[in-house]
Formats: structure tokens, C-alpha cells, sequence
């Protein structure tokens, strides 16, 4: 059994809201109908209806997922892994590490290098992994010093020397009355 709705007359039902009021009450010669869109019409305004994909961001070199962790102690071969687990410990609840997401590099007597890179899923852990961790203190001789991979390229472009920027001749401007 289908049943009908009526459309809804917006003047109608604005003259049974607001009867006490004049008409036109409170926009004198506004029009109600210019406002109602056709079926179907969004104007392009998402809605929480809208199905939403995530966007990705993006980063300069691609590796904005990566942080790099420094200040490590540096470990011989046997606590290598432990240092790893501690490592997988910390930055696991902050955010989701890959597999095979931690990297320390070791030296030609594999010795652990003091620092490590951490992969995570998503950039924006990442990033949140960089704030909270920042100064982490590990032990009394090691605190953390964290930083975004992609931060690098923009400090390799940092010149050797300081170059003072030229002055720019004064020019006074007129004010307005």
C-alpha cells in the first residue's frame, strides 16, 4: 500500500509559524520560492550523506609517513633487537608502523648508528608521532630528537653561510583620512 506525501508549501507553512507577525515578516517583498532548489540540486555542498574518501596527503618527496629518530643509544648486534621492540613500544601508540617499519642502520662492526627510521601508515601519525615524542627523554644520557623525513631537503637547502638580506629603501605612505 504506497502512499503520497504532499510537497510542503513553504509559504503556507511560514504563515502558520509566524501569525502573528505582518507579512513578509521579517523580509518585506523576500521570496521564499527563489530559495527552494530542484530535486536533485546540491549547489555541489557536500553533505554527511555524501560518501567521503579520505584525502591523502601529499608530501614534497613522498616520504611524509617517515620520521627519523636521533639521539639513540648506539648498540652492539645483541640488544639491537631490544632496542627495536623499545622503539616499536613507544612510537606503536601513537600511531600504526609498518612492517618492516623501523629501521636502524649499523655501522662495519654492527653497532647501531644512534639513529632509526620509522615508517608509519598515514603522514598525519607521523606528524603526531614528531610532536609527542619530540625531547622524549629513553634513558638519562638519551633524549629523543624527532624529525620528518621530508624536513631534510628543505635544511639541505639552507646555505653554508649566512647572506643578509638587502636592505629595502624606506618609503613613507600616505595615510588614509
Amino acid at each position: 500500500m504506497a502512499t503520497t506525501v504532499d510537497a510542503i508549501d513553504p509559504l503556507k507553512l511560514a504563515a502558520q509559524l509566524f501569525r502573528d507577525q505582518p507579512a513578509g515578516f521579517p523580509f518585506e517583498g523576500f521570496d521564499v520560492e527563489e530559495l527552494i532548489l530542484p530535486d536533485g540540486d546540491d549547489m555541489d555542498i557536500r553533505s554527511d550523506e555524501d560518501e567521503s574518501e579520505e584525502e591523502e596527503l601529499e608530501t614534497a618527496s613522498g616520504f611524509g609517513s617517515v620520521i627519523v629518530v636521533d639521539n639513540l643509544p648506539s648498540v652492539p648486534e645483541e640488544k639491537y633487537e631490544k632496542l627495536v621492540n623499545v622503539l616499536k613500544k613507544i612510537y606503536g601508540q601513537i600511531g600504526n608502523i609498518r612492517d618492516g617499519g623501523v629501521y636502524m642502520p649499523k655501522d662495519a662492526n654492527k653497532v647501531s648508528k644512534g639513529y632509526a627510521f620509522i615508517e608509519f601508515s598515514h603522514p598525519m601519525e607521523a606528524q603526531a608521532a614528531r610532536a609527542q615524542t619530540a625531547g622524549y627523554q629513553l634513558d638519562k644520557n638519551h633524549r629523543f630528537n624527532v624529525t620528518l623525513f621530508d624536513d631534510f631537503e628543505r635544511y639541505a637547502r639552507v646555505p653554508d653561510e649566512y647572506v643578509a638580506p638587502e636592505d629595502k629603501a624606506f618609503a613613507p605612505q600616505a595615510r588614509g583620512a
